[in-house]
């Protein structure tokens, strides 16, 4: 196996309130209780047994994901390990990468070794189908780099290969219709948001990426793939995207 190239997206323990959070939770050294605020929503606990969730516990969204993952599957951002725990009772064969480094040692410590702390920009392995849930389009802020995101994803596919990707169109939170030059992909639009993370006292802000379905189809296509939505529900949506086939 190839060495592991230096990951400089990859955050340390001291620098990863989320992590930190979720490892105490798991080694029972703390409650689990974060609180999270977005640009456009106010402050509102979370608790990190959220990230334990089985199949029957997850959206619907996220379950129909796992029923579609096949072949060798990557799980983009696997946090505490709950999609590689589901995929491993359903017999499936997966993989898990995250820039937590804690969030790596939860997953390692349950019993899943076939997971990394890394982020997909460094990864050099190709898989049959890769999974970005729980609002993945999160990680891809931001929204004028992300054709290019897209299409780097691309490359650790198998021919035939597949993303799933889910995400919320957050158009519910503003009052007034939004205006079209707030949905293109520009420094305007509205699902790019600031995420901010509140643990003991310290807080950490990070970009985020909600995306429209029209405008992740959009994107998507653009970066040369075929899009189908195997599954919408209100707001959300599971996005399936194939790379296009040449023509003949």
């Amino acid at each position: 196996m190839q060495q592991k190239p230096k990951d400089t997206q990859a955050h340390s323990m001291s620098n990863d309130l989320w992590g930190k959070a979720l490892l105490e939770f798991f080694e029972g050294t703390g409650d689990g209780l974060i609180e999270t605020e977005t640009t456009h929503s106010e402050p509102e606990p979370f608790s990190m047994a959220y990230l334990f969730r089985n199949l029957e516990q997850l959206p619907k969204v996220e379950q129909v994901a796992l029923q579609l993952a096949q072949g060798s599957i990557l799980d983009i951002g696997c946090g505490a390990g709950a999609h590689l725990q589901i995929l491993q009772n359903l017999q499936k064969e997966a993989w898990g990468i995250d820039t937590s480094a804690a969030s790596i040692k939860v997953c390692q410590e349950r019993g899943f070794h076939n997971t990394d702390c890394r982020s997909f920009a460094t990864e050099k392995r190709t898989f049959d189908t890769l999974l970005l849930l729980m609002n993945g389009s999160g990680i891809l802020a931001p929204i004028t780099r992300l054709v290019g995101t897209l299409k780097q994803l691309g490359t650790l596919l198998n021919p035939g290969g597949c993303i799933l990707l889910d995400s919320t169109d957050i158009a519910y939170l503003f009052p007034n219709k939004i205006p079209e030059r707030k949905r293109k992909m520009n420094n305007n639009y509205y699902g790019e948001v600031s995420f901010t993370v509140r643990y003991k006292n310290k807080k950490q802000t990070m970009p985020w990426l909600y995306l429209d379905a029209k405008t992740a189809k959009q994107a998507f296509e653009e970066a040369g793939f075929e899009v189908v939505f195997p599954c919408v529900d209100g707001d959300s949506y599971l996005l399936k995207a194939t790379i296009k086939e040449p023509a003949l």
